[in-house]
């Protein structure tokens, strides 16, 4: 499954940079079977970097009950926003920590 859509940018940063951009384009890419998950998010349209990519890979092990999230970021920062990199770099974080309990709470069984 593939579809794009629109986000607001989190509010955190447009205190720090006042700017027009107050949205930015996402294409999300889904790809899933019985006990697997792998999703593709490419943001764009971003006011300092073209573009940044999270793929997360989800896997679901019933007989086990767990399940087990691998996530890798491709976010080129130019140097003039180094200052903002770990307010960056949490909010992306904690956005695929939440991501994660949300997915678990989804598609797993209670027993987890």
């Amino acid at each position: 499954m593939e579809y794009d859509t629109v986000v607001k940018v989190p509010e955190s940063f447009v205190d720090f940079i006042p700017s027009r951009v107050t949205e930015t384009h996402v294409h999300k890419q889904v790809c899933a079977n019985s006990n697997e998950l792998i999703e593709r998010v490419r943001f764009s349209k971003l006011l300092f970097i073209k573009s940044f990519t999270i793929t997360l890979h989800s896997t679901i092990d019933n007989d086990h009950q767990r399940a087990d999230f691998s996530a890798t970021t491709d976010m080129p920062l130019p140097w003039f926003t180094q200052p903002l990199k770990q307010i960056i770099f949490g909010h992306v974080q904690n956005s695929i920590v939440e991501y994660m309990h949300l997915l678990t709470d989804s598609l797993c069984p209670k027993a987890f």
